[in-house]
């Protein structure tokens, strides 16, 4: 009995440890539907490629390059949108979002200077956002299931938020069924005795 409660317990500490590095690259494991909007020009979606201002939509490498708004969440699907002079991201990974503005000086002429925009996500396992650290001077509002960054004109730089979702980490999962294991070894062993 002592051996296969050294098997199971070695079991359970390799499966929750295999499943911790799992959740850290897989974020809540749902789709995030994104959008950006620019100060004075409606509510035209430039995270899509379909959007008639194509010039905004980065050809590869993005999340929404082949079009559409909504992704998994993993280390390597970010949404993007370029113009003439700028780079701009949105990437989450593990319990991070990361925002950055970037500017791209030799393709315009004095400098980069953007207009105010917002980049809104939706995901409805979202449950809270905190600012980690902001170059960019965005400011940030979160309501529902739906967290909106506001960014003002200016330089770029770079935004990073935690977040937090309504779904249980699988390692968290891992940790209360030992528990409730240990216990049921437990109570076994007093009705034994």
């Amino acid at each position: 009995m002592k051996i296969f409660a050294t098997v199971l317990t070695i079991c359970i500490i390799c499966v929750s440890s295999a499943t911790m590095r799992a959740d850290g690259l897989s974020g809540l494991g749902t789709s995030v539907s994104g959008s950006i909007t620019f100060s004075g020009l409606g509510s035209t979606n430039y995270f899509d490629k379909n959007n008639i201002v194509h010039d905004f939509v980065p050809n590869s490498g993005y999340s929404n390059s082949a079009g559409g708004t909504t992704f998994n969440i993993s280390p390597t699907a970010s949404f993007g949108f370029e113009s003439s002079a700028d780079l701009d991201t949105a990437l989450f990974t593990g319990s991070t979002l990361t925002v950055s503005d970037t500017c791209i000086p030799y393709l315009k002429t004095g400098g980069c200077i953007n207009a105010p925009y917002q980049m809104t996500f939706t995901d409805s396992a979202f449950t809270g956002f905190s600012l980690v650290s902001n170059t960019l001077g965005l400011t940030y509002s979160f309501s529902g299931d739906t967290v909106t960054l506001n960014f003002p004109s200016g330089v770029g730089g770079t935004a990073v938020l935690d977040y937090t979702s309504s779904v249980p980490e699988p390692a968290s999962l891992t940790l209360m069924a030992t528990g409730i294991l240990g216990a049921a070894g437990a109570i076994r062993r007093r009705f034994r005795n």
